[in-house]
C-alpha cells in the first residue's frame, strides 16, 4: 500500500479491556485496515507494528510494517485469516446516548410452523426449550443487583453489553448464531442434535457476507426487538422527505408547543429544532406529528361529493351524503400494496326534533319541580358504509403486480470512453514475454495501436459553420457513420429530439506501434512483425458495486456490429491500408484485481508529481528504464497552478517530453536510424508514441482526413490537457494517473476470470461465443445496405480461465478488454455496453425429485437467467420467436416526455440446456408481500424448446422459505410453435397462464390438516392435486399473509 493515513482518535473507539476496536463510519468494498499497539504480558513489553516512534524519521518510501485487520478484497475464504478478525456479534440499534431506565430487549425466533415470535425454541432439551434465546445467546446473566441468576431480562452492562453512546448491542459470543446454539443443544442425542443443528444454526452469517447470509431465508428468523429511552436531543430528524410545510405539531407532555418561539422546523431536511431549553430538562415526552407530500404520486385524483336533505316537516329531517374519491394512475401497472383507490361511501341520517305538551305535565307532576319552558324530544340516526374497491385501469380488473420484471435488469454502463484508460501488460507469456519482470522495456514489445471514443455529433451535421471537411463516402462507411436510434432497437419510440444511438468505437492496429512500445524490430514501413502476436487493451476501474454476489451481477453484455462487412463501406479506412477485415481475431475480457502498473515498474506513476520547472536533478522523480517517474506523494488530482508548468507535467506516463524520450531511448532511436528518412521522422517525432492529437483540425481538413484517421491518437497521454483556450480542446483536465479507481494506492495484483471471445468472418452464430440474439439492420444514410448487429451476453460465473489465486466474486475491481489474433486493423462498434445485475438470483441448492438413484453433483453452468424486452428482442429467426407483449398487457407512457413516447416492455428469462428428467432450476427472489385481500394469481409463460408439449413443466413457489414452507403451482407448458411467429396467443398461449384463486391454496391447506398429515412432507403424498392444468402441492405451514420468497 503505497497511500495510507492515520486515523483520528474521534473516528474509532478502543475497548481497552476486551482488546477491540470500532470505527465510527464503514469501511468502502477497497478500503483496508491496519493497527500498531504495544503491551504487556509477564512484565514483558510486546510489539505489534512499527509506532509513532519507529516510523518518525523515515523517509516517504520506506516502508512501515502493520498488523493487517481488514484487507482490501474482501474475501470470506478461509486462507485469509484476516476475516476472522473482523468481528460479526455487533448490532447497531442506530441511537445515541441510550438510557438504562425503560430499555429492554429480546431476541425472537420467527417459527413459521405456528406463526408466533417466540422468545425461546419451542424443542430440544430443557437447557434450550425452557430458556429464553437471550439467555441462551449470553445476554442475561444477571438479575437486577448483578447476581449471577438470570432472570429473563437483557443485562444492561456498559461496555460489555451495550455502548450507550454508540447505540451497539455486543453479544458475548464471536459467533452468537453459531456457537451459542450449538453448545446449547443436547450432545446425548446426536440424532436430535444434528437435527436441530441444521435447522436453527445460522453459521453462513459468519462464513460470508452479511448480504449473502440474508439470503439464506430458512435461517434468516432470528430478530432483536424491544424499546429504549434515547437521550433528549436539541435536534430531531422527522424520518422521510418532503413535509408538508405548516404541517408540523410538537407537544410536550400532551399539550401543544408554538412553532417559532418553542421550537422550528427546517421544512427541506426534515428537522425540528427545540428552542425551550427547560422543556428538554423537563423530562416530558416530545412527540411530533407531521404530513407528507407524496412525491411520486403521478397520478390523477377524483373527489366528488354531495349532501341532500328532505325537510318532511318543520320537526324531521332525512339527509343523505354521498362521496366518491377515485385515484387514476398515469401508469397501468401498480405494484401489490400501491393500488390507486376507487371508493364510494354514503350515508343516511335522520334528525326529529318534536316539542312534547305531555312531557311537560309529565314533569310538572312532580312535586318539588315547577318547568317554565315546554319540553322537547329530540332523536338523531345515522347510518354510513364505505364500499372499497380498485381503480379498473386494467381490462376492467382491480389487478396489482407482483413483478413486472420491469426493474429485473440492474445495468452498470461500460459505455463512456472516459471511463476507460491505456492498460497495463498482462502477466502472461501471451503478452508479456518478460513474464512480469520489473524494468524491462520489452514487457511492451508487442503492443499495438489502440483508439477509444465516441464520435463526436458534430462529424454527422448535415450543414454548419465548423462541420468538419469529410469524403461523403466515410459518412456512409459503417465503421464511422452514425447509428439511428431505432437501427438497433426498431420498436424504441423516439424522443422529442432524435439522438444517434451512443457507440462506443475501438479500433485495433494490429501493425502499429503502440505507446510505450520501444522494440528495435520493425520493419522497412515501421511496422510491427508477428502481427498476430501483437495486442492492445484498455481497463476500467468498477467504481460502482465491485462485490458481484452482493450487486448479483450476472453478465457482461453488449451490441457489436459485425466487424467484417464486406464491399466499399465495410473498410477500415485508416489511411493506411483501407480494406476490410477478413481475417478475425480474439476479443477477451478479463474481470477481477488488474494490475494499475502501465509502465511496470512498480512506482506510482502522475503527471502532476513531476517538478513544475522540468528540473528533474533537484529529486523530483527518478530515472528508469521505462523514463521517469516522480518521487512524490499522491495528494491532489490537479496541475501546478502555473500556466508555464503545464509543458513539464503533461508528458503521460513515461515522464518525459519528446525531446526527453529520445535522449533517454538513445539505443531505440539508434535502431531505427536504418530506416527510410519519412518512418524515422516519425517516430522522432514522438518516440513514446504516446502524443495526444485533438480529431479536428485545418491539416485534418485539406486532405479530408476520415474519422478514423483522425481518432487514431486522441488517447495519447502527452500534451492531452493543455491549458484551455480558444483554440486548443482538451482531452482530458485531469492529470494522467496510473491510479485507476483513486485510491491513492497502486494496483500491481493480477488476479482475474477470463473470458475468450473468438472474432471470426461467418463464426458469429446465436449459440455461440456468447451470442444470444442478432438483428439485420438497414441502416437509414446508407442505401441498400443490410447488417447484422450481435447481443453478446458473458456469464461472468461461467469464466474460461482463472488466473492468480483468485476466489469468487466479492472483490471485482476492475475490468480489462484485449485484443490480439488479428492480421488487419479492425473496428468493434459496441452499443450498450454494460454490466447486469439481477434482482432474480439463480437458486443454487438441489431441487431434483427424491428417487432410488444417488442425486448427482448440481451443475449451474447450463443455468443463466435474464431479461427479453420489446426494444431489443422483437426481431424473430428460425430458433426463436420475436419478443411481443402478453395479450392484455398496456404498454406504458412515459410521464416525463413531452410527447406521446411509450415506453419498453420487458420480461425475464431462464435458460437452461440438457435438463435431466426429474430435474429442475429455478430463481427466486426474497419479498415481504401480503396476498390476503387478493382473490387470483396469474402470471403468463412463453417456452422454447426442442421438447414437446407438456414435456416440460414450470412451477411458481410462494412461502416464507425456499424448501420448509411453501405452496407451490406448477403448470405443463405449450412450446410455441412455429418458432418465429409474431402472434401474441402463440408466443404467449392461452394453456400457459397460472390462473388460479388463492382459494384452491387455501383450501388445500385445510384438507391437509384435517388428514392431520406430516409437515415435513409433500401433501398429498401421491402428487399434485389437478385443479384444471394447474398442479399445487404444499409443504410445511406456508402463510400468504406473509410471503418471504417467491
Amino acid at each position: 500500500i503505497t497511500g495510507a493515513r492515520k486515523l483520528a482518535p474521534t473516528e474509532y473507539t478502543y475497548h481497552r479491556q476486551l482488546g477491540y476496536i470500532t470505527l465510527t463510519r464503514k469501511l468502502q468494498n477497497d478500503e483496508a485496515l491496519a493497527v500498531a499497539y504495544e503491551y504487556t504480558y509477564n512484565n514483558q513489553v510486546y510489539k505489534v507494528g512499527e509506532l509513532t516512534e519507529d516510523y518518525s524519521n523515515l523517509k516517504d518510501d520506506e516502508v512501515i510494517f502493520l498488523k493487517l485487520l481488514r484487507q482490501r478484497n474482501l474475501s470470506t475464504v478461509l486462507k485469509t485469516p484476516a476475516w476472522d478478525l473482523m468481528m460479526k456479534n455487533i448490532y447497531n440499534l442506530n441511537v445515541n446516548g441510550l438510557s438504562q431506565e425503560g430499555f429492554q430487549l429480546r431476541v425472537i425466533y420467527r417459527d413459521d410452523r405456528t406463526g408466533i415470535d417466540n422468545p425461546q425454541l419451542q424443542e430440544g432439551a430443557a437447557q434450550v426449550s425452557n430458556r429464553q434465546l437471550v439467555e441462551v445467546l449470553g445476554l442475561d446473566k444477571l438479575n437486577p443487583v448483578n447476581d449471577p441468576q438470570p432472570d429473563g431480562n437483557f443485562d444492561f452492562v456498559p461496555g460489555i453489553t451495550i455502548n450507550q453512546e454508540t447505540g451497539l448491542i455486543i453479544f458475548p459470543y464471536l459467533e452468537p448464531f453459531n456457537t451459542a446454539l450449538r453448545e446449547a443443544f443436547d450432545p446425548e442425542d446426536p440424532a436430535v442434535e444434528e437435527r436441530l443443528v441444521n435447522k436453527y444454526v445460522y453459521d453462513l452469517l459468519y462464513r460470508s457476507t452479511k448480504a449473502e447470509a440474508e439470503l439464506l431465508s430458512t435461517k434468516n428468523k432470528f430478530y432483536l426487538i424491544g424499546q429504549y429511552n434515547a437521550g433528549s436531543a436539541k435536534e430531531i430528524i422527522i424520518p422521510g422527505f418532503g413535509v408538508s410545510p405548516g404541517s408540523v405539531r410538537v407537544y410536550a407532555g400532551g399539550i401543544p408547543l408554538q412553532e417559532g418561539s418553542q421550537f422550528t422546523v427546517d421544512y427541506t431536511f426534515g428537522k425540528v429544532t427545540i428552542l425551550d431549553q427547560s422543556i428538554l430538562n423537563s423530562d416530558k415526552n416530545i412527540s411530533i406529528q407531521y404530513e407528507q407530500a407524496d412525491p411520486f404520486a403521478f397520478q390523477t385524483r377524483t373527489l366528488i361529493g354531495s349532501r341532500f336533505d328532505y325537510r318532511l316537516s318543520d320537526d324531521v329531517n332525512f339527509g343523505s351524503t354521498f362521496l366518491y374519491y377515485n385515484e387514476r394512475p398515469l401508469i397501468s401497472r401498480n405494484l401489490i400494496g400501491s393500488e390507486p383507490a376507487r371508493n364510494i361511501q354514503y350515508g343516511l341520517d335522520l334528525n326529529v326534533n318534536k316539542r312534547s305538551r305531555l312531557l311537560t305535565k309529565l314533569v310538572d307532576a312532580i312535586p318539588i319541580l315547577q318547568t317554565k319552558e315546554q319540553s322537547t324530544v329530540n332523536f338523531s340516526g345515522e347510518f354510513a358504509q364505505l364500499i372499497p374497491g380498485t381503480s379498473n385501469v386494467i381490462n376492467g380488473e382491480g389487478t396489482a403486480y407482483v413483478d413486472d420484471f420491469e426493474n429485473t435488469a440492474t445495468p452498470y454502463s461500460l459505455l463512456s470512453p472516459q471511463g476507460w484508460k491505456f492498460s497495463s501488460v498482462p502477466n502472461s507469456f501471451d503478452f508479456d514475454p518478460t513474464t512480469g519482470a520489473l524494468d524491462d522495456v520489452a514487457a511492451g514489445f508487442r503492443r499495438a495501436k489502440i483508439a477509444w471514443y465516441q464520435v463526436d455529433n458534430q462529424f454527422y451535421r448535415p450543414n454548419g459553420q465548423f462541420k468538419p471537411e469529410l469524403n461523403e463516402a466515410d459518412l456512409k462507411n459503417h465503421y464511422m457513420r452514425a447509428v439511428g436510434p431505432q437501427e438497433i432497437f426498431p420498436k424504441r419510440q423516439l424522443t422529442q429530439a432524435a439522438f444517434f444511438e451512443p457507440i462506443l468505437d475501438i479500433a485495433y492496429y494490429p501493425y502499429e506501434r503502440g505507446m510505450y512500445n520501444y522494440t528495435t524490430n520493425l520493419d522497412g514501413n515501421g511496422f510491427l512483425p508477428n502481427v498476430e502476436s501483437n495486442w492492445a487493451g484498455i481497463t476500467s476501474a468498477i467504481r460502482t458495486e465491485v462485490d458481484f454476489d452482493k450487486a448479483n451481477i450476472e453478465y457482461v453484455e453488449f451490441w457489436l456490429l459485425d466487424p467484417f462487412i464486406t464491399g466499399t463501406n465495410g473498410e477500415i479506412r485508416d489511411g493506411i491500408f483501407n480494406k476490410p477485415n477478413t481475417s478475425g481475431g480474439r476479443l477477451i475480457f478479463q474481470l477481477g484485481s488488474i494490475s494499475e502498473d502501465v509502465m511496470r515498474d512498480g512506482k506510482h506513476a502522475f503527471e502532476n508529481g513531476l517538478p513544475p520547472d522540468g528540473n528533474y536533478g533537484a529529486g523530483g522523480a527518478t530515472e528508469n528504464e521505462w523514463g521517469f517517474v516522480t518521487t512524490q506523494q499522491y495528494l491532489t488530482n490537479a496541475f501546478d497552478n502555473q500556466p508555464s508548468s503545464r509543458a513539464n507535467q503533461d508528458v503521460g506516463m513515461d515522464g518525459a517530453g519528446d525531446a526527453r524520450e529520445a535522449e533517454h531511448f538513445d539505443d531505440f532511436i539508434t535502431s531505427i536510424s536504418s530506416l527510410p528518412a519519412d518512418v524515422q521522422e516519425k517516430i522522432l517525432q514522438d518516440p513514446s508514441g504516446d502524443n495526444y492529437r485533438y480529431f479536428l483540425g485545418s491539416d485534418f481538413d485539406q486532405r479530408k482526413a476520415s474519422i478514423l484517421e483522425r481518432y487514431k491518437n486522441v488517447n495519447g497521454m502527452e500534451g492531452n490537457s493543455p491549458v484551455a483556450n480558444s483554440t486548443v480542446s482538451q482531452g482530458t483536465n485531469v492529470p494522467d494517473n496510473e491510479d485507476l479507481n483513486q485510491d491513492n494506492t497502486l494496483s500491481e495484483l493480477e488476479e482475474y476470470y477470463e473470458y475468450d471471445i473468438n472474432l471470426q468472418p461467418g463464426g458469429l452464430t446465436i449459440g455461440s461465443e456468447y451470442i444470444v440474439d442478432k438483428i439485420q439492420a438497414r441502416p437509414q444514410n446508407v442505401e441498400g445496405d443490410v447488417v447484422d448487429w450481435y447481443l453478446f451476453r458473458i456469464p461472468v460465473r461461467q469464466f474460461e480461465r482463472q488466473v492468480g489465486d483468485i476466489t469468487g466474486f466479492k472483490s471485482i475491481r476492475y475490468v480489462r478488454l484485449l485484443l490480439t489474433g488479428f492480421k488487419d486493423p479492425v473496428v468493434l462498434r459496441m452499443a450498450n455496453f454494460r454490466m447486469v445485475g439481477s434482482r432474480w438470483r439463480r437458486y443454487e441448492n438441489q431441487l431434483r425429485e427424491a428417487g432410488l438413484s444417488e442425486t448427482p453433483e448440481l451443475n449451474l453452468e447450463n443455468f443463466t437467467v435474464s431479461v427479453v424486452n420489446l426494444e431489443e428482442n422483437a426481431q424473430p429467426d428460425d430458433r426463436k420467436s420475436g419478443y411481443v407483449i402478453p395479450p392484455g398487457v398496456v404498454r406504458d407512457r412515459d410521464n416525463t416526455s413531452t410527447i406521446n413516447r411509450q415506453l419498453n416492455e420487458q420480461s425475464v428469462q431462464v435458460c437452461i440446456d440438457n435438463l435431466e428428467d426429474g430435474d429442475a432450476r429455478a430463481i427466486y427472489k426474497n419479498s415481504d408481500v401480503d396476498f390476503f385481500n387478493y382473490g387470483r394469481i396469474k402470471m403468463f409463460l412463453h417456452a422454447n424448446s426442442e421438447s414437446g408439449d407438456d414435456q416440460l413443466h414450470a412451477f411458481l413457489r410462494l412461502g416464507s422459505d425456499f424448501d420448509q414452507n411453501y405452496y407451490e403451482i406448477e403448470i405443463p407448458l405449450k412450446i410455441t410453435n412455429p418458432a418465429n411467429t409474431t402472434d401474441p396467443r402463440e408466443v404467449w398461449p392461452e394453456e400457459n397462464e397460472i390462473d388460479l384463486a388463492l382459494d384452491e391454496l387455501y383450501a388445500l391447506k385445510a384438507a391437509r390438516d384435517r388428514e392431520k398429515f406430516s409437515l415435513n412432507e409433500l401433501y398429498p403424498r401421491e402428487g399434485p392435486k389437478q385443479v384444471g392444468r394447474h398442479l399445487i402441492r404444499i409443504f410445511g405451514r406456508p402463510d400468504l399473509s406473509s410471503v418471504k420468497t417467491m
